[in-house]
């Protein structure tokens, strides 16, 4: 834990990934009183199986 704290502390770049990440579409909606953030992205595969990931 304490190597993992450490690495967050000094040499993880959230900026990086959040760069990263902006460089997608993202909207908002809510659902049953909550606000949703999300990225839509499509496969380039035409029979691809569609995925959702949450984190909470």
């Amino acid at each position: 834990m304490k190597e993992l704290t450490e690495r967050w502390r000094t040499s993880y770049d959230w900026r990086e990934h959040e760069a990263r990440l902006n460089l997608h579409p993202q909207f908002t909606t809510e659902i049953d009183g909550q606000h949703i953030h999300f990225l839509h992205l499509c496969s380039p595969e035409s029979d691809a199986l569609p995925l959702i990931l949450t984190h909470g």
